[in-house]
């Protein structure tokens, strides 16, 4: 049996609550899809969702799913994805990522893929402590060292350009539109290249060509 670590890293910013209803389905959908093209396949999920906070000694991000076997997964409720406050990507994205890679550290097994989602809907604009460049240092280390894989998915920006910023490649990156449909529709084209590339159907996550 492989394995197969994933991670999501969801803006619950003031501005999603207006994709709301889509991006719950989205990502209770995902989980189902995957739970029924992966039944031998030992999957391991993280969802960490994200906003802004006071003060920096706050982690800047919440988990929902804490690197459980996706097929415990229950579906989100409308009582565990809160939106408020504003974007702070960056930091959250280096909390994240780091948790993420203490979490595998720890495995007997060492898992065969690691996949790391990024979904938001606007700018970086309120994280105190990482930049653009830290967070794009720890990808690069990430994707050289470790072989992870990275995916971008934004709206209300051009995703390719702030995906490169932190160090995602073009392909790897999409732009949705900010509405519930856009963001189902986004969901939808990477959950069928995320299964297909943990079952090695295909050797990379290309979303955009």
């Amino acid at each position: 049996m492989s394995n197969t670590c994933i991670a999501i890293l969801l803006d619950s910013s003031g501005s999603m609550g207006n994709l709301k209803m889509g991006t719950m389905k989205s990502i209770n959908d995902f989980i189902s899809e995957y739970k029924q093209a992966n039944n031998k396949d030992k999957t391991l999920l993280s969802l960490y969702t994200f906003s802004s906070t006071l003060y920096i000694s706050e982690p800047p991000a919440s988990i929902i799913y804490d690197f459980v076997d996706i097929n415990e997964c229950e579906p989100i409720t409308y009582d565990d994805y809160i939106t408020s406050g504003m974007t702070g990507l960056c930091d959250a994205q280096h909390y994240a990522i780091t948790d993420f890679n203490n979490k595998i550290s720890s495995m007997n097994e060492q898992p065969n893929k690691v996949i790391f989602i990024v979904i938001t809907d606007g700018y970086e604009n309120a994280s105190h402590i990482q930049s653009f460049d830290s967070v794009k240092e720890l990808v690069n280390d990430m994707s050289d060292n470790h072989q992870w894989k990275f995916v971008y998915l934004g709206a209300n920006q051009d995703s390719f350009q702030q995906g490169s910023q932190i160090g995602i490649p073009r392909e790897s990156s999409m732009d949705y539109d900010a509405t519930d449909e856009g963001i189902y529709t986004a969901f939808s084209q990477m959950t069928t290249q995320i299964i297909s590339y943990s079952q090695d159907i295909i050797q990379d996550i290309i979303l955009t060509e």
